[in-house]
This record gives structure tokens, C-alpha cells and sequence, in this order.
């Protein structure tokens, strides 16, 4: 298997599905399977979502935006230049909402592409000018031209369908950027947050039990690997911000009757491997990267120092350089793949 769409006749249409299609079964678990994320960065997937003073700062709402559009730049829309920044408005959106706005900012880094003249914010397109959607929330998924984008947009000015009092309460209609910062944020705390959703990892798969109403079905965004990617830029921004070794809780699910293994990236050919359990070392001269895949464009996920002992689970086979998949002696039980072991005496 090397690749995660959904081929199957009828569920995949190649004239359509050019960009995002449907997931496969293997992409599914392979997402869903909590063990994928426990590494130091993808971990951020399971973080509580909520506001915390003594964590969050505006320099850190930056350090998240930064490479971005959206990067210390004053908020401007139709003729107007406001004097505030987006990360002001994000800041205070999250003091309004209560929402982490580490959170909140990632989620338009993800949703926007980090650009400000994406179509969800440029308040032009046909029929909804002057709109304004952050996050796509609403956004759901359609094979019109831009239709995704026109659904969020459509939310923007009405809600659809929501009461006078809970249009109020989100700012709707959403026809200015800081409206629609603010609104937004009120509604992933109040239909995430607050009912049980509280991780990236929760919101894409709705799986707390607490709540029956929302099982399965209930989720923010379609695109699987959504909390994976966001969880690095919340990394990266407590990274840069100093803020790593403050205490940060998380909420990382437990599931009975699941395999020994991780479920392994569709990208990977099983075909490559076959199944091992010998007592290995790290043999480098410095330190050795730990990748998520079979090849140096891989991400690094982290470096273990020559020596350190391991568990390969499976060797790599095939002419040329193969790479092993390894359990870390460090009571991590995710698999990695990596290079260049000899057996440990």
C-alpha cells in the first residue's frame, strides 16, 4: 500500500478527486492510532485546548505565525487598516473564548495556508463579499467551484440556521476580520471545547464517550492528518517561547483490542519488510535520527546518541539502502524507522 486516497469505484472519482479525496481504511488507523502521535512533537496533538495565562503570550501567537502572511501585519480588509495586529485579534479572542490561542492560530495557519489573500478571508468572492471565515468553520466539503469555501462562507452570514440569540453570540454575521476571529474562536470552545473535544486529536476523531451525541460523526475538519501537522506548530511555538518544560496537561485515548504494533503511514510498503525481534544498537559516530519513514525527506521525529539499544521489529529488505522499524528502549511504543544497526551483544 503507498498512498492513503480511496480508490475503490465509486468512492473515488479521478476527475474530481485531484486534490482531496477520500481516505482509505489504512489512512483511517493509521491517524487514529494514538501511539503515532507519541513523539515529542506530534504529543501536541493530545493537549488540553483551553486558555492558560501562565503559558500563552502574544510573542508566542507570533513565533506560530511567523513564515506566514498573517506574521506581525496589521489587520486590513476592504478599505480599512486597523491599527491592531492578528495576533492582537487572536490574543484577544482567546481571553474572550477562553480557547488556547496557540490553538487558535495554528488553526489558521492549517486552514488558510498562512495566506491573506486565501479565499475564505479575501471578503471577494461572488455572492458573499465582505465575508470572512478564519477557521472554515462551516466549510464543508463540495464539488463546486470554491464550494467548500462558499459553505464556510455562507455560515459567515447567517449561521445557517442558527437562533438570533446564538447568531449574537457568535458575531454573525462575520463581515470583519475581528468578528470573525472572535466568533469563531466562541464557536470551537462552545462546540468542541467545552463538549468534550478539547485536543486537535478530538476533534477530527470524536470518540469521547462522555458525550454519545457527538460520537463519531462530530468532527471539526475532513483532513486526517490535520492534528498531526498542527500539533508541531504548537511545539514549535513553546519551543521557541521557552515554555517546554511548564506543566502542560493531555489527554491521550486508550482503546482495548488494538494490534501489538502501530498501525504503519499507507505510504509504507509492508512488502519492504519482513518481521523481526532482535536486540539492536545504534551504530554512528554521533547521534543517529529516528525518521518517520523509509528516507532522509522524511521528518525528523527525534536523534538518539550512538549505542543506545533497541528493539528492530522489522528488517528492511530490498537492494540498496534499506531501513529497519524499531521500538526506542525508552518506553516509547510508537515504530520508527531508521538506519544503520548492528546487532547489541
Amino acid at each position: 500500500m503507498t498512498d492513503g486516497k480511496q480508490k475503490k469505484t465509486g468512492l473515488y472519482n479521478v476527475e474530481i478527486d485531484k486534490g482531496w479525496v477520500n481516505a482509505s481504511k489504512r489512512a483511517v488507523e493509521y491517524t487514529m492510532d494514538p501511539r503515532n502521535y507519541l513523539d515529542e512533537k506530534h504529543v501536541f496533538a493530545f493537549e488540553k485546548l483551553s486558555y492558560d495565562t501562565a503559558i500563552h503570550s502574544k510573542d508566542g501567537i507570533e513565533k506560530i505565525l511567523y513564515g506566514t502572511e498573517f506574521y506581525k501585519r496589521k489587520v486590513t480588509y476592504g478599505n480599512v487598516t486597523m491599527t491592531k495586529t492578528y495576533s492582537d485579534l487572536i490574543w484577544e479572542a482567546a481571553i474572550y473564548s477562553g480557547v488556547s490561542p496557540y490553538h487558535l492560530a495554528s488553526r489558521i495557519k492549517q486552514e488558510l495556508g498562512g495566506f491573506v489573500s486565501h479565499s475564505s478571508i479575501s471578503g471577494n468572492v461572488a455572492g458573499f463579499e465582505g465575508l470572512y471565515n478564519f477557521y472554515n468553520i462551516g466549510a464543508t466539503s463540495s464539488t463546486e467551484n470554491l464550494g467548500a469555501v462558499k459553505n464556510g462562507l455562507s455560515f459567515a452570514k447567517d449561521g445557517k440556521g442558527l437562533s438570533e440569540s446564538e447568531k449574537q453570540n457568535l458575531f454573525l454575521p462575520w463581515n470583519t476580520p475581528e468578528k470573525a476571529i472572535k466568533g469563531g474562536a466562541v464557536f470551537i470552545g462552545s462546540s468542541y471545547i467545552s463538549v468534550g473535544q478539547n485536543t486537535l486529536y478530538l476533534q477530527k476523531f470524536s470518540v469521547n464517550s462522555n458525550y454519545p451525541n457527538k460520537l463519531y460523526w462530530h468532527q471539526y475538519m475532513t483532513n486526517c492528518l490535520a492534528p498531526y501537522n498542527e500539533s508541531v506548530s504548537i511545539y514549535n511555538a513553546y519551543l521557541n517561547n521557552g515554555v517546554l518544560n511548564s506543566s502542560i496537561g493531555f489527554l491521550i485515548p486508550v482503546y482495548e483490542n488494538m494490534p501489538m504494533i502501530a498501525v504503519q503511514s499507507p505510504k509504507i510498503d509492508d512488502n519492504a519488510y519482513v518481521d523481526d525481534s532482535k536486540s539492536m544498537y545504534a551504530d554512528v559516530t554521533t547521534t543517529l535520527n529516528v525518521r518517520s519513514g523509509p528516507g532522509t525527506d522524511y521528518e525528523i521525529l527525534t536523534s538518539i546518541p550512538s549505542g543506545t539499544v533497541i528493539t528492530r521489529l522489522k528488517q528492511g529488505i530490498g537492494d540498496g539502502e534499506t531501513w529497519d522499524m524499531v521500538q526506542l528502549e525508552n518506553g516509547a511504543i510508537r515504530l520508527y524507522l531508521c538506519k544503520l544497526f548492528k546487532r547489541s551483544s
